[in-house]
């Protein structure tokens, strides 16, 4: 039997991404970026990794192991991901040996970000 379940599903997924407003979202997300990426740069510690033209923010906080702040993050209910993600070159080239990696979309809200600088703020009290 040929995948029929999943060629409908993809087809009501494109006809969904077809109906979206792509300019607002890309506006959304590039307002989000900004505000995460300000508020990560304003704490001590706290280095950023990577272009600040994409809705994916990768940053180390100065002794603060990746997998550590995100262990503290998901117990307050923040989904990040924690490690070299496959690409040790790139992070040996940016002087990292691993990272912490926030990655936004257009079902975030600006509320989600102020809640992971806020948990990032907890993780750290925690964690230092």
């Amino acid at each position: 039997t040929p995948p029929i379940t999943q060629a409908i599903g993809l087809g009501v997924a494109l006809d969904w991404m077809g109906s979206l407003d792509w300019p607002a979202i890309a506006r959304h997300e590039r307002a989000m970026t900004t505000r995460l990426r300000d508020g990560l740069a304003a704490m001590e510690g706290v280095r950023l990794l990577g272009p600040g033209d994409l809705p994916i923010v990768s940053f180390t906080i100065a002794g603060i192991h990746p997998h550590d702040l995100c262990q503290v993050l998901d117990g307050l209910g923040l989904a990040l991901r924690g490690g070299h993600f496959c690409a040790q070159p790139l992070l040996a080239a940016l002087g990292a040996e691993s990272a912490t990696r926030a990655s936004l979309a257009l079902y975030n809200e600006m509320d989600d970000i102020e809640a992971l600088l806020d948990g990032i703020a907890e993780a750290r009290r925690v964690l230092a």
